[in-house]
């Protein structure tokens, strides 16, 4: 920048053709990284102060989208971190003058308009690309692509996709009377066509459940649950039901196996399916790989996964109830 520039430090006195002027100036001649990275975190820290100042903080027009799971760790304080980086980013120029200008505004009343993903559903994944803040209102909007290469509109967001106050459940086949209990069994089934895409990411409830579903039409059940160990109990005599859960969920049922779950989750399929789709050979190439075989009943079973459910660490209800609902089907 040159000394003919108009003086930032009064940013909100200069005239739109000087900000325009100071846009241009910095874009094409940034400052040195000493100066730049001394500006940037002196904007931060106004923004995070002034955010911090303010009262809680209300997430609104979310149509069941899911931004304050408990496991999520989606508080005050990250709000209050995602919001002073938008606000850097809406200034374009990180420098105290502007931001205090924009803060300013908005003390004042003014709406302000903040292009950057501050929340998003813990649920379904959907991230808003705009959000409006006004107080301590924030109405998120999601983005939509136009008709025409880079443009776009911002739109309310659609009801989520999935309610997670309940559980979802996924049915296989276990015709050897023979279950197969591992951290996963993904190795020996075909890749999730897209496995990739964001609708399977496991960071967001629907994708672990799409994930599940996907898997499952293979005669392969692999659940989430968090970093810990789980164990499946026999619930019953003829061995028709099962419960995967914390040690402490039933310590008077015979527990017949457990997995470390260093995969985050565990895996479930039958003995002869396994067999059939080269767990042998994946065994002899990996001696390190193992598993528990579980004598059951065949049939049909439903898994109906409720982990996400769970509040905390006493919270000792099963993370899979594992039950047998009929003959075995042509399905898998």
């Amino acid at each position: 920048m040159t000394d003919t520039l108009p003086d930032i430090n009064k940013w909100s006195e200069l005239t739109k053709v000087e900000q325009q002027a100071l846009y241009k100036a910095y874009a094409e001649n940034r400052p040195d990284a000493d100066t730049f990275r001394q500006t940037y975190d002196d904007a931060i820290e106004i923004a995070t102060a002034y955010f911090g100042s303010l009262g809680p903080f209300t997430i609104v027009d979310t149509i069941g989208h899911d931004f304050g799971n408990i496991h999520s760790k989606w508080g005050r304080e990250r709000i209050i971190d995602r919001l002073a980086s938008a606000v850097i980013h809406a200034c374009m120029i990180p420098h105290p003058a502007v931001v205090r200008d924009l803060l300013d505004r908005h003390k004042a009343g003014e709406t302000i308009k903040l292009y950057s993903e501050v929340v998003r559903c813990w649920s379904c994944g959907e991230h808003s690309a705009k959000i409006l803040l006004r107080g301590t209102e924030i109405t998120p909007l999601a983005f939509k692509s136009g008709a025409k290469l880079g443009q776009g509109t911002y739109v309310p967001f659609e009801p989520c996709p999935i309610d997670p106050s309940i559980p979802y459940s996924v049915e296989i086949d276990i015709p050897s009377g023979k279950m197969l209990v591992a951290n996963h069994f993904s190795h020996i089934f075909d890749d999730i066509q897209d496995k990739w895409a964001e609708k399977f990411s496991v960071n967001y409830l629907l994708g672990r459940k799409n994930c599940s579903e996907e898997y499952a039409k293979q005669g392969y059940v692999e659940m989430n649950i968090g970093n810990c160990s789980c164990r499946l109990f026999k619930m019953n005599k003829e061995g028709s039901e099962f419960h995967m859960g914390s040690w402490g969920h039933a310590e008077d049922e015979d527990e017949v196996a457990s997995v470390c779950t260093d995969f985050w989750g565990f895996g479930i399929t039958d003995h002869d399916r396994a067999m059939a789709r080269g767990l042998e050979e994946v065994c002899a190439k990996n001696p390190y790989f193992s598993f528990d075989t579980v004598k059951c009943v065949p049939g049909r079973y439903r898994f109906t996964h409720q982990y996400h459910l769970l509040k905390d660490e006493e919270d000792t209800r099963p993370y899979t109830i594992i039950e047998r609902i009929g003959e075995c089907t042509s399905a898998n």
